[in-house]
């Protein structure tokens, strides 16, 4: 029975994972690329570094957590830590996106997401 329980939990957080894998912005950038001065080059130079770190580390993170959950389904040992761990940290990033969602429509005007 608890076998069930963590494979439907791993089926689960293996959607949750491909969902927010598709919804990362991988490509979107969005600073101001105004380059006036040298100290302002410099500060584009580090907003650079810090995002392409930013995506290497959510890269290795959905390798890692997409592997455990791999090994999870396919029965090959019994990481069951990596379906109790992975899933608040991923509902946690759903339920962001989602309040993202809603700061967006309320923005852009539709009241019924407001209220």
């Amino acid at each position: 029975m608890t076998r069930v329980l963590f494979g439907a939990l791993a089926v689960a957080d293996a959607v949750l994972l491909a969902y927010l894998f598709l919804l990362y912005g991988w490509f979107a950038f969005d600073f101001n690329d105004s380059r006036s001065s040298s100290v302002g080059a410099l500060i584009i130079l580090v907003q650079w570094i810090v995002v392409i770190a930013e995506r290497a580390f959510f890269a290795a993170y959905f390798a890692v957590i997409g592997a455990s959950i791999w090994r999870d389904l396919a029965g090959r040992e019994r990481p069951r830590w990596a379906a109790i761990l992975g899933t608040p940290v991923l509902l946690i990033a759903l339920i962001d996106r989602a309040l993202r969602y809603r700061e967006l429509a309320c923005k852009r005007g539709y009241a019924s997401a407001c209220s």
